[in-house]
């Protein structure tokens, strides 16, 4: 059985800590365990939009409890108009 570590087609880079830092970042991935090569404007561009998402998401709730609330009015309306 071949060791991991002699593997002749694993690829093994070693980052020090100001290159982590300004690429990577300190808060979202841990540097011993790092994927793909996302740098940190990245990352950060990816939480801005996932924030955005959820504002939107929110806002869609909003709307749609209006719009129900709003169908109940009118259909309470023409159920008196029409009695």
């Amino acid at each position: 059985m071949a060791s991991v570590m002699n593997h002749p087609q694993r690829k093994t880079l070693v980052y020090n800590k100001s290159f982590n830092d300004r690429n990577f970042g300190t808060e979202q991935i841990p540097s011993v365990f790092t994927l793909g090569e996302a740098i940190k404007e990245e990352i950060e561009f990816i939480e801005y939009r996932r924030k955005t998402l959820e504002e939107i998401k929110a806002k869609g709730v909003q709307k749609k409890i209006t719009i129900e609330s709003q169908q109940k009015a009118l259909n309470v309306r023409r159920l008196k108009d029409s009695i």
